[in-house]
């Protein structure tokens, strides 16, 4: 409907049209950065640290649905700022959710792989009231058949991290 079309265009170019000056769409993106700040500071995570980096992403998502843009560069760069903060509250409130290791996500507060609560695919939906997540049964007589579910055991990267990684363990 045309309407509806209006107000999605008067929602995009809104802030071309705002008043005062916050952070503008380079310090939105810096901030980004920071959270992803370095390959190993993010292979290290734990329930305190994806805690902070949602809410770090939830601040940005907020900034950015307030701040002001001074053209159609700035307005691009800021509303692509928005979408990767929305992305990582997803990535980091699904993180949260996943309580084991596996491959090359790893927890330092859950280090196991635990094939017989998380051998599923994770699902996050955003809701009014938040994030939705499900387990979904992955089909065993499938392509992804695994080999045999194991007991608990060590990701690959607590092995790792524990100096005992021994390629043969792991398939």
């Amino acid at each position: 409907p045309r309407d509806a079309v209006r107000k999605l265009a008067e929602h995009a170019m809104a802030p071309l049209t705002r008043a005062g000056r916050g952070p503008g769409p380079d310090d939105l993106h810096d901030e980004l950065c920071r959270l992803e700040s370095s390959v190993v500071e993010t292979m290290r995570l734990n329930g305190d640290k994806l805690a902070h980096m949602l809410a770090r992403a939830k601040d940005v998502k907020a900034l950015a649905q307030t701040a002001r843009a001074e053209n159609l560069h700035d307005l691009a760069k800021l509303h692509e700022a928005e979408n990767i903060a929305e992305a990582g509250e997803a990535i980091y409130s699904s993180a949260l959710d996943r309580t084991e290791s596996r491959e090359q996500f790893y927890r330092e507060d859950y280090p196991e792989t635990d094939d017989e609560n998380w051998f599923v695919w994770h699902g996050v939906t955003k809701t009014q009231s938040g994030s939705k997540f499900e387990r979904l049964a992955i089909p065993l007589d499938g392509p992804l058949k695994p080999k045999g579910m194991r007991p608990k055991h060590p990701s690959p990267i607590a092995a790792i991290m524990a100096g005992n990684y021994d390629y043969r363990t792991y398939d």
